[in-house]
């Protein structure tokens, strides 16, 4: 059996934003909003960022992880810990995206050493999973910040374009087989729940061994 624990308190989201911001842009404006419809991997729950003002240039998107120390909703880190991020995602038209592990220190500064993923494509209303796994945090590391960016070979973001997240995931350790939440359904092998109260709380995956099957083979001799 393998349990995975989910450091982050607001991973759907659901009920408030806590936790989650929008980078808005060079030149840009954006809103937010949780829509309860978007059919997601994880479910229905997401965060979305819509610009109402369009940017002059990539580098824009979602993020979460408070940037601030004394917030409930920071994710953690201790330097020379390992951890792995992961969450899904979702934009209005064909995009670059970069997936990125931000190191703070107690004082929110960023430290050197981000973490990146590789410039990825991904396709229009299209869930994508985005991982970076077995990531050591640097010297000084109080908390971490992830961030769902366009970028470069990417397009600006015009007005009414949007990016959706969901089952933003935080981990101590070197593997997580997934982005999840604690109010997922269970299926087959994997139980999803809250450690206390749902969205409010950290959230475990485990993943229990398939029961093994004996089968009696009898002929006649």
């Amino acid at each position: 059996m393998a349990v995975y624990t989910n450091l982050f308190v607001n991973p759907q989201p659901f009920g408030a934003n806590t936790g989650w911001a929008i980078n808005f842009g060079t030149g840009g404006t954006a809103t937010s909003s949780r829509p309860t419809n978007s059919g997601g991997p994880a479910g229905d729950n997401a965060y979305r960022a819509t610009w109402t003002v369009a940017t002059t240039s990539t580098s824009a998107g979602i993020l979460f992880g408070s940037s601030s120390t004394g917030n409930s909703t920071t994710l953690p880190a201790t330097d020379g810990s390992v951890y792995s991020a992961a969450v899904y995602m979702r934009c209005s038209k064909d995009q670059v995206i970069r997936f990125s592990i931000e190191w703070k220190d107690s004082a929110g500064t960023t430290l050197a050493g981000t973490v990146n993923s590789a410039n990825t494509s991904v396709a229009a209303n299209t869930w994508t999973k985005f991982e970076l796994l077995n990531k050591t945090a640097v010297a000084s590391s109080v908390f971490a910040r992830i961030t769902v960016y366009s970028s470069t070979g990417g397009i600006p973001w015009q007005v009414d374009d949007w990016v959706e997240a969901q089952a933003a995931t935080w981990a101590e350790g070197a593997e997580l087989p997934e982005p999840f939440h604690g109010s997922q359904a269970n299926t087959g092998t994997k139980t999803y729940a809250w450690t206390g109260t749902a969205d409010a709380s950290t959230s475990t995956l485990t993943i229990s061994e398939s029961a093994g099957v004996t089968v009696e083979l009898i002929r006649d001799i």
